[in-house]
């Protein structure tokens, strides 16, 4: 009888320590370009505001399972207020369960605001996968905690070392509303780039 009881306690700790949950896995890797695109609320201890968050993402050089990424590009609102991305840096940390971004983005009227974002990997499936975020931005006025809901979703990835000449092969780029060349690395140029006869058909995506 002790027995028994010890061992259903035992599942039940295991029930709630999370060990019955499914095991998480975001397909990340090195060198590969990603859409970071969600909403959510920004609070304090006075007002709540609506804000949205879209960036876009290139996995740099892993270590064991972190993955660092460059932000490339895109924005933070909130409500009518805009922030494009100024210095923001991040890491997919235990191969994609977790993801912490933090940096430096800036207003319309050119004041430097600092957020730090942590996010947890809620659900998958083969196309995306879906983070729960939570954390700061702190403006010149005021600091708000956030909460997000978000969906990440890869590009095509680019293979720089492959050798094939097939020329029916497409090759798809997508760029975001309002890029432009603002002096930051793509995730291309992590990668080894071997001077090759171009052998596929590029296709621009402009994504609204």
């Amino acid at each position: 009888m002790i027995i028994k009881a010890a061992l259903t306690l035992l599942a039940l700790l295991v029930v709630s320590s999370g060990y019955f949950v499914n095991e998480a896995f975001a397909e990340i890797s090195e060198n590969q370009a990603f859409l970071l695109e969600g909403s959510g609320f920004a609070v304090t201890e006075e007002i709540i505001k609506i804000s949205e968050i879209d960036l876009g993402l290139s996995s740099q050089d892993q270590r064991g399972s972190t993955i660092n990424f460059l932000t490339e590009d895109g924005f933070i609102t909130l409500d009518d207020e805009e922030f494009i991305i100024s210095n923001l840096e991040g890491k997919f940390l235990r191969e994609g369960k977790y993801i912490r971004i933090n940096g430096e983005i800036e207003s319309s009227s050119g004041f430097d605001t600092s957020i730090s974002f942590f996010g947890r990997l809620v659900s998958e499936s083969k196309d995306a996968s879906v983070y729960g975020f939570t954390g700061r931005i702190t403006t010149s006025d005021d600091t708000y905690k956030v909460i997000y809901t978000t969906m990440l979703s890869s590009l095509s990835k680019i293979d720089t070392t492959s050798t094939t000449t097939d020329e029916s092969d497409n090759l798809t780029l997508y760029i975001l509303k309002g890029s432009s060349t603002q002096g930051v690395g793509t995730y291309i140029e992590a990668g080894t780039v071997r001077e090759q006869p171009l052998h596929h058909k590029v296709q621009l995506m402009y994504l609204d």
